[in-house]
Formats: structure tokens, sequence, C-alpha cells
């Protein structure tokens, strides 16, 4: 049976405070790639704005986690300063972390009787988020934190629910002793693709 189209599956952070955007875009990718490694991985966690967030403890997948939630902490930033001066013609993309997920699936070869790996992306998921305006007082930077605690709070509960429908409607056949069984690649772009990214072996893990 072939396997279905992957499926978009988009978190809508909300507003943070840019302070913390950093911290949050950290936050999702470890609770998504969390529910997502089958492999054997050690667990722990971490506190981020007084939410604790489930992760793999693994030191490679920390330093690409932290990569990439430095980029989509700067397009964030980027794009709430370029909304401050836009016109009303002149509008930013908002920046959205892609990460899909891959499984390798045979596919017959071009000779007869012969098959070959290739990789079918079965997951996709979007993450969004946009900047509050800058606080002024103190009394605004904590209502700001709080507000931010709210929608990452929000967001994980999201992930974690949407992670285990899925586990329902679909999963690919885990391989049996692969420390990955489902490669990934991690993308923050400005313009979202409308399906899954083509594969590439430099952002794949």
């Amino acid at each position: 049976m072939d396997s279905p189209a992957a499926a978009i599956l988009t978190i809508d952070i909300g507003s943070i405070d840019g302070e913390y955007a950093r911290e949050i875009g950290k936050a999702v990718l470890h609770s998504i790639l969390f529910h997502r490694l089958f492999g054997q991985v050690s667990a722990r966690t971490i506190e981020v704005v007084e939410v604790t967030v489930s992760c793999a403890d693994d030191a490679k997948l920390e330093s690409l986690i932290d990569a990439k939630a430095d980029a989509f902490a700067q397009q964030l930033l980027a794009t709430a300063s370029a909304l401050s001066a836009a016109d009303a013609v002149s509008v930013p993309s908002t920046p959205t972390i892609v990460i899909d997920f891959f499984q390798m699936r045979k596919n017959k070869g071009v000779w007869p009787f012969t098959r070959a790996e290739e990789p079918v992306c079965w997951e996709s998921w979007r993450v969004r988020a946009r900047l509050l305006p800058p606080a002024r007082s103190e009394g605004e930077r904590d209502q700001a934190k709080e507000a931010t605690r709210r929608a990452l709070d929000t967001a994980l509960w999201n992930i974690t629910d949407t992670a285990n429908r899925r586990n329902d409607e679909y999963l690919p056949a885990i391989p049996y002793g692969q420390d990955n069984p489902f490669p990934y690649q991690i993308a923050v772009s400005r313009q979202p693709p409308s399906t899954s990214q083509p594969y590439n072996p430099q952002l794949l893990t």
C-alpha cells in the first residue's frame, strides 16, 4: 500500500516577547523532535519561561536546535523591525520553522527486479510566531513574559495532542534497531512552501 501524502501540521505559537524568542524556538523544536525520535534516546527536561519542556538528551541535536532557534529569533526580530517601518504595500512574511520527517521507502529501480530506497516525506511541521510590541515599563515586561509563558504552554499542549492524534491516524512502520528511523530536516524560511520540502541531504539529520 502506498504511503499517504505528507501531512502538514501547523503550530501557531502566537505573540511572544522578543527577549525570549530564541528560547521559545528551542522549546518548540525540542518538543516536536522529542515526540518523533523513535530510536533509543535519553530524556531530560529544561525550563523556559517557567514552563517544563521535555527533550532528548543529545549534544549533536542540541547544537542543531541552537542554530535553528537562533535563525528563527533573528528573522522574527528582523520582521518586527520591518513591520514597524512597512507601508501598506510591503508587509514581510511571517518567519516559519519547517521540520520534515522522512521514511526510506523501497521503490522499483530502472532494471527489472531491482529495488532502491528513496526518501518520502510523511509529515511536515510548520511553526510560526509573532513578536509583541516592545515593553516600555516593568509592568509591561511582566505582562509580556506572562503572555509568552501562556503561548508556549498552549503550543506545547498542541504539539503533544497533534503528535498523538497523528500516531493514531498514520505512523510508518518503525525499522528495528535504527537510532534514527525517520530522518528529518529543519529549515527556517520567510516563504514557507505549500508542500513538504524537497529532500536535501545537506539538511538531513
